[in-house]
């Protein structure tokens, strides 16, 4: 009976170790960010990715295109877009 309450007791000790080795592991796994920069650029472009194909594929790309055409050219002219205040507050 007392080998058995031995075995028991270190099998315990042994296994409370191993939970805190893994633990400290862990712990020390998260504070290390290397890499991490990189991880969020290649999420930050997947997603303009996603963004610049769901515009392309909506067709509203040639929309765009045409309203900053149109911006573009008043800009040139001097004029102001539909809908904006002239330059002299009228």
């Amino acid at each position: 009976m007392q080998d058995q309450l031995t075995r028991i007791a270190v099998t315990t000790e042994l296994w409370r170790m191993d939970a805190a080795d893994r633990m400290r592991a862990t712990r020390e796994r998260l504070a290390d960010q290397k890499g991490q920069t990189a991880a969020e650029y290649l999420g930050i472009i997947l997603l303009v990715a996603v963004i610049i194909a769901a515009v392309v594929g909506s067709g509203i790309a040639g929309d765009i295109t045409d309203r900053l055409g149109k911006l573009v050219e008043n800009i040139g002219k001097g004029d102001t877009p539909e809908g904006a205040p002239s330059p002299d507050g009228r």
